[in-house]
């Protein structure tokens, strides 16, 4: 029979929910943790049938909650505290875990950079370097305590050859003062990191991490893979927009093998339709230990042989993936705009630089768009000012947007209205991959900075247009997300949710407040609701692409 005061300890402890998926009896329903790496879920603690010892031993922390565990990893946890004395006699981590000493080197051994600065703050470990070796704190003069944190006061990421192998990282003043010991707490730590003294085994890996486009024709069969790791061997599950996907779908099959001990999970779709078009398929790797996501396959299949016309009768056309934008051959008088009374058809108009559907990167790779003859102009460009705006030959630096096969060029690391990737109408050294000038004669070559700018038909360099549905409600019209976005989040277009900052997931339906800490999901700049349940930026600063900014 636990006491009352035991009663209100474990009542204190309720925001904390992020715990370790281990085999015991008493576990529940999986939620996710997400970070910018992957997506790895753990299971709730169910705290009302539990002492608080077990609960502190699930966390790791001797108060029962944890900052976070670095890089998913089950057998360390960043708990918050202070101590008076050497830092082995700390009292940060729960009965059945330890401060991190050099003898746990095997388990931190394995943090990449990137999975080191996750964690927000500074955490100290019972370990040192300073004598070429790694070993446990000692008050020596020589002795520089470590830890991780991305907060840390010196970080050394060339530096490979001390405790962990990832950086160099010290956690004291430059200047120590002349009786302070190295092993002691100091005001720029935040607190200790926690190695559990029996490691348990930790979640599956993805191996192939990211996002791939793939551009398909109508009818081609398609294969997409998915590949994960781990001590036990992971389930590999696969959803299509965030609804699971289940082999009694028409055209699809998925299959599953182990080599040399990956497994290796391939979805199969027979014959690619308008169907699958613009989904995107992510896949989960899943054990008793926990999970995790980080695949995901954008398909697009482009129609060649659509009977919709978005070019006007008589006018030649060559329908673009996703079956939307319409690529109309001709010429035109005057400014691109008056374009689409010559060429586009009915309910269609020259695409600008908001039209649904022009982030064509978005889609597909900027090397695919290459794969259209010619090159098409649309009422949009790059200048000076903005990577993105209408075409205006009075704006300084104006350069006309296009795509195709024979454009100018094309730089694949700069924003334009087509998304992650830009293509000119007009050659231009800003463009690297520009086509020689010898493929054009002295009228391009030698233009005047006016000409370039123009918005005008050339017959060197353009083919004709780019037409799109001609927007009724402006160029921000609401946009349909299938299914719909949750707990918040706003369809963008394209079929994806931008989530606001206490969600995630292809529809935002993750409650990231439910498995970390406010001040980790809100930010520096953010606090939580009185419930808990939302975040909300602190007076001076706005929310801007789910981020507290100043204002």
């Amino acid at each position: 029979m636990e006491t009352v005061e035991q009663t209100r300890n474990m009542n204190n402890l309720a925001m904390a929910t992020m715990v370790l998926t281990i085999s015991m009896n008493f576990l529940t329903t999986a939620q996710g943790y997400y970070n910018d790496i992957n997506l790895i879920q753990f299971t709730p603690f169910d705290r009302d049938n539990h002492t608080t010892q077990e609960f502190q031993d699930f966390y790791g922390c001797s108060h029962g909650y944890a900052t976070g565990y670095f890089a998913g990893k089950r057998n360390m946890a960043a708990c918050r505290g202070n101590w008076t004395e050497h830092i082995k006699d700390s009292e940060i981590c729960a009965p059945s875990w330890h401060v991190c000493s050099s003898k746990d080197k095997e388990i931190f051994d394995g943090l990449q950079y990137k999975n080191l600065m996750k964690i927000g703050g500074c955490y100290a470990m019972n370990a040192a370097h300073g004598t070429g070796a790694c070993s446990d704190c000692e008050d020596t003069e020589k002795m520089i305590m470590t830890g991780a944190g991305r907060d840390c006061p010196s970080i050394d990421s060339e530096n490979h050859n001390t405790c962990i192998n990832a950086a160099r990282v010290d956690l004291r003043w430059k200047l120590r003062l002349k009786n302070e010991s190295a092993c002691v707490w100091n005001e720029l730590i935040n607190g200790a990191i926690c190695c559990r003294d029996t490691p348990i085994e930790d979640p599956p890996q993805l191996i192939n991490h990211g996002l791939y486009k793939h551009l398909v024709s109508q009818g081609d069969y398609l294969r997409l893979e998915c590949k994960a790791k781990g001590e036990t061997q992971p389930k590999i599950v696969w959803s299509k927009n965030g609804m699971e996907v289940s082999t009694e779908d028409r055209g699809i099959s998925i299959s599953s093998s182990v080599i040399e001990n990956i497994t290796v999970s391939t979805l199969t779709i027979a014959s690619a339709s308008s169907t699958s078009n613009n989904f995107q398929y992510s896949c989960r790797a899943t054990s008793k230990y926990g999970s995790d996501i980080g695949v995901h396959h954008m398909v697009n299949v482009w129609n060649l042989n659509s009977r919709r016309r978005g070019c006007k009768r008589g006018v030649r056309q060559t329908v673009l993936p996703g079956g939307e934008i319409f690529a109309c051959e001709g010429m035109w008088k005057g400014h691109i705009k008056d374009a689409s009374t010559r060429l586009c058809g009915r309910k269609y108009s020259v695409c600008q630089a908001y039209s649904d559907g022009i982030r064509i990167f978005d889609k597909i790779n900027i090397r695919e768009t290459r794969i259209l003859p010619g090159c098409y102009a649309i009422d949009a460009a790059n200048n000076r000012r903005h990577y993105c705006d209408r075409c205006n030959p009075k704006q300084k630096g104006n350069r006309m947007a296009g795509v195709g096969n024979d454009c100018a060029g094309y730089d694949p690391n700069t924003p334009s209205c087509l998304g992650q990737g830009r293509v000119g109408v007009w050659p231009h050294s800003d463009l690297p991959l520009s086509r020689s000038s010898a493929n054009y004669t002295t009228k391009v070559t030698e233009a005047s900075k006016r000409t370039q700018q123009s918005c005008k038909y050339n017959a060197e360099l353009t083919t004709g247009v780019l037409c799109c549905k001609t927007l009724t409600r402006g160029p921000w019209r609401v946009k349909v997300c299938t299914p719909k976005c949750r707990g918040g989040g706003r369809c963008i277009g394209q079929n994806k949710c931008m989530c606001p900052m206490e969600r995630t997931g292809d529809r935002c339906e993750i409650k990231l407040l439910e498995t970390r800490s406010c001040e980790e999901v809100c930010g520096p700049n953010g606090k939580c609701n009185k419930k808990g349940t939302k975040c909300k930026c602190l007076k001076g600063f706005r929310l801007s692409k789910s981020k507290c900014i100043p204002k």
